[in-house]
């Protein structure tokens, strides 16, 4: 689905996201950036995220990353 849509980024959390990356076709690839964890995640889209800037999160609970917008 993230191949499908317009994106400017794709951020994946974790090892397993990590592998996935490798499997996505060619045009999101170079959009898509691996984090291992939801700190990690944070900090970055802390640098790169701007006004009006849409983000989607979506993930299991197991990674944490609902803790990303206390972070954000």
């Amino acid at each position: 689905l993230a191949a499908e849509g317009p994106l400017d980024r794709l951020v994946l959390v974790g090892n397993r996201m990590k592998r996935a990356a490798g499997e996505l076709p060619e045009a999101p690839r170079g959009k898509t950036e691996c984090f291992a964890d939801a700190p990690e995640a944070a900090r970055f889209l802390r640098k790169t995220a701007r006004k009006g800037d849409a983000v989607l999160l979506k993930a299991s609970r197991g990674m944490g990353l609902e803790k990303i917008l206390e972070w954000f």
